[in-house]
């Protein structure tokens, strides 16, 4: 696993960088309303199917069609922490017709990490807006003798599952470790899992102690009573979880610790996001945007995304190419 300080000299690098995500665009197409009608448009997942990307994904497609007048057909394309899928979109044709739903922060962190297999560059994607984003809960065994961040502070040794190395389970509890000083030998994470529903799995069949997973997702295996959520990893409580407090509230943590957690946080912000190959042409970005806008609008979704226990929380295209970490 990568160190703690290395870890936070990239997040560093982030928060430079986060503001440059640039468009590049290739001829217009003379009707975009047209050239998409009828079309079949592919939704990358590139996670298993089951977790919370994938519920967004089977949630948001419908209304995708709609405002687009194409169908939507969802394509799971889990591997490498999402790498795989990401890799996809990138290398397709620049004909608007591939599009991903995924978590932005991995996708720029797994660049900056140059992690193992990255054939992209983020700055290149055409970014077409976000879905939601959400608090990250530390989740542990629904036996674990780990019942608060206290409990958490006196374990000789946690280990957690999560997808890659530069996925949210893994960052979430290295830089609160960090944050809190802990030894970096305490924490040791189990990689290679395909979804939120197989990191639960790993919690729930004890082949690691925790994980952690979107306050959204958590609440769900929470509510089942499969797992037990112990932090909410976040300045504010969740929504979801109003009684489980954040470390904010249980330590001060030193400024100079803090700051990686913080750019970390920050970058959460831009999590659920739609982004297109290179190279489509500026009038189909255009169009692909405006019809997530008005399908992210739709209050028929905003209800159905509720009954499942998910937030519609947009950013348009325009806004998330330009998002800063402050």
């Amino acid at each position: 696993m990568k160190t703690f300080k290395f870890i936070a000299g990239s997040l560093l690098l982030t928060a430079v960088l986060i503001g440059s995500f640039g468009i590049v665009t290739a001829s217009y197409a003379a009707d975009p309303a047209q050239f998409y009608k009828d079309k079949v448009v592919e939704l990358v997942v590139p996670m298993s199917p089951g977790g919370g990307t994938d519920t967004y994904a089977r949630v948001v497609g419908p209304y995708l069609e709609r405002y687009l007048g194409a169908t939507i057909v969802i394509r799971n394309m889990p591997g490498a922490g999402g790498i795989y899928g990401i890799n996809h979109v990138y290398t397709s044709k620049p004909n608007g017709l591939t599009i991903a739903i995924t978590d932005t922060g991995q996708v720029v962190l797994a660049q900056l990490f140059r992690q193992k297999g990255v054939r992209y560059d983020f700055n290149k994607f055409n970014w077409l807006g976000r879905i939601d984003w959400s608090k990250r809960t530390l989740l542990v065994n629904k036996n674990s003798p780990y019942h608060t961040l206290k409990d958490l502070e006196a374990a000789k040794s946690i280990k957690v599952s999560d997808t890659g190395k530069t996925s949210g389970s893994v960052l979430t509890w290295a830089l609160l470790a960090h944050a809190l000083d802990w030894p970096p030998e305490k924490l040791s994470c189990v990689l290679g899992y395909g979804s939120g529903r197989e990191l639960m799995l790993a919690v729930m069949q004890g082949e690691v102690d925790g994980t952690s997973l979107t306050e959204d997702t958590s609440a769900r295996f929470v509510q089942q009573g499969l797992v037990r959520a112990v932090l909410v990893v976040d300045r504010e409580r969740s929504i979801f979880f109003p009684e489980i407090p954040t470390p904010y509230e249980l330590v001060k943590i030193p400024e100079e610790r803090d700051w990686p957690l913080a750019a970390y946080l920050s970058l959460q912000r831009l999590r659920r996001g739609l982004i297109t190959t290179p190279g489509v042409s500026q009038d189909k970005v255009d169009f692909l945007r405006e019809a997530i806008a008005k399908a992210l609008r739709d209050n028929e979704l905003h209800d159905k995304a509720a009954k499942v226990n998910r937030n519609i929380k947009p950013l348009s295209g325009k806004e998330l190419e330009f998002e800063r970490i402050p």
